[in-house]
């Protein structure tokens, strides 16, 4: 199977735990290509996504991850300078967040058209993961009506829904966790990313930090990562059976 893997620094995996690339070497026999990108808005997902099947890319599978930062680039002005001046940065670049979810439902709409207009991908969505591990955080409410908004596209367009999202909320549940979101912009701009990229330290930056499944409440250690790879693998596992059992009850009912 040739999957392409398109979206933020969740796909990306270069900030915490690389979870499609753990994926990848479990599955040798799949072709997997990650295309995330670090900071990626809706806008910006797309534009690339177009330009990969403009080049000829193909694909039976697109596992797509998308929307963090349409929520998360609104909120950097309120945590001090220098990360008003990364949202500065960001918007010159044509990095526009979605803000209604008017908006926000039509970009990610326009992905979905944008694949079936170019192949016949078979498309697995992620919902959003937790923004900050404290449920009470002002963006989790939003980011709860985006995961609604993804639901609603999926089960109008037949496609099928990854739910992190709430897998992450049924994990935390009533566990002991900290108010911790991005809290330093050298941490979140440089520091984090390369001890998790040179030393692997993605779970000991959760422990310090006293999170369960972030490194910094966005950014998944290795049990979030673990949530993320499990429900698209279930997935990508149902097409091996359908492949060895084609219209068998155990290709049908295995999730």
């Amino acid at each position: 199977m040739r999957i392409l893997f398109i979206g933020d620094s969740i796909i990306r995996g270069t900030v915490g735990v690389d979870w499609v690339n753990d994926l990848a070497n479990a599955f040798p026999e799949w072709q997997i290509t990650n295309q995330g990108v670090n900071g990626d808005t809706l806008v910006k997902i797309n534009q690339r996504l177009e330009a990969i099947f403009q080049k000829g890319g193909s694909y039976d599978y697109i596992v797509f991850n998308g929307g963090a930062n349409d929520l998360l680039i609104p909120h950097l002005p309120s945590k001090g300078f220098l990360f008003k001046t990364a949202h500065q940065h960001l918007i010159k670049q044509g990095y526009a967040p979605r803000r209604s979810m008017r908006e926000f439902e039509e970009a990610y709409s326009q992905t979905v058209d944008l694949i079936r207009s170019y192949t016949n991908a078979r498309i697995i969505i992620l919902t959003v993961g937790r923004m900050n591990e404290m449920p009470s955080f002002h963006l989790n409410e939003k980011r709860e009506e985006v995961n609604e908004v993804i639901r609603k596209i999926a089960r109008r367009d037949q496609c099928m829904v990854a739910d992190a999202g709430k897998r992450m909320d049924e994990y935390l549940g009533n566990k002991e966790t900290k108010d911790y979101f991005l809290e330093n912009f050298f941490r979140v701009s440089w520091l984090d990313r390369w001890q998790c990229a040179l030393f692997k330290r993605a779970d000991s930056l959760s422990e310090e930090r006293g999170l369960l499944l972030t490194i910094d409440g966005l950014h998944l250690n290795s049990i979030g990562g673990a949530i993320f790879r499990d429900e698209v693998e279930k997935y990508l596992r149902r097409v091996l059976k359908e492949q060895i059992y084609p219209g068998s009850s155990l290709a049908r009912n295995s999730s």
